[in-house]
């Protein structure tokens, strides 16, 4: 994985994290991760009951590289935030703010429970909720299967730090470069040349 730092100055004030110095705007590159806690790291981040619904849980679970544990990570360059969206059930990553700011997935809404910053720090990551500044967390400090996973306020703990890791055998979908032709075939588009 590619890290990638981009910051911009931003002299808004947020006392309940550090936007008010910085946003951070891109630290990774778009793709497809399994999202690994760093203090469990033989577990990963899940779906529950590997659904599709709309609430359907997130929790903590045995790493086992099923799509129910592979997200994809997209940035908006207009707005500055990443969405994370399940493989498996298409459906994002929310904030259920009416219910202790847990984490369930759901349809895409557009809405800032639906939007998250993703910043580097001592060589993991920290996933921070646009709609209040909470970080992603998961529960209790739990290392057992189904432990649940919300967002609270920064602790300084490892059960608030992830890795982003490429899954197993999938290094992305990869394209070759439109070829490029010269003279009278200046109008032909070949797959034997572009290969």
């Amino acid at each position: 994985m590619k890290i990638i730092k981009e910051i911009k100055k931003n002299g808004k004030e947020n006392v309940e994290w550090e936007k008010n110095q910085y946003i951070i705007e891109r630290y990774i590159e778009d793709g497809i991760y399994n999202i690994i806690p760093k203090h469990c790291n033989n577990m990963s981040i899940d779906i529950s009951c590997r659904s599709k619904d709309n609430t359907a849980n997130l929790q903590l679970y045995e790493f086992n590289n099923t799509e129910a544990q592979q997200f994809k990570v997209k940035y908006n360059y207009d707005f500055k935030y990443y969405t994370i969206k399940n493989l498996y059930s298409n459906k994002y990553l929310t904030v259920d703010c009416k219910n202790n700011n847990n984490i369930i997935q759901y349809e895409e809404n557009n809405k800032t429970n639906q939007q998250w910053h993703i910043v580097l720090k001592n060589n993991s990551f920290e996933i921070i909720s646009e709609i209040n500044g909470y970080l992603m967390n998961v529960d209790g400090s739990g290392d057992k299967l189904q432990t649940n996973i919300s967002c609270q306020p920064r602790a300084g703990q490892l059960n608030q730090k992830f890795q982003f890791e490429i899954p197993p055998n999938n290094e992305g979908i990869k394209y070759f470069k439109k070829p490029v032709f010269h003279g009278e075939y200046n109008n032909i588009n070949s797959i034997i040349d572009g290969l």
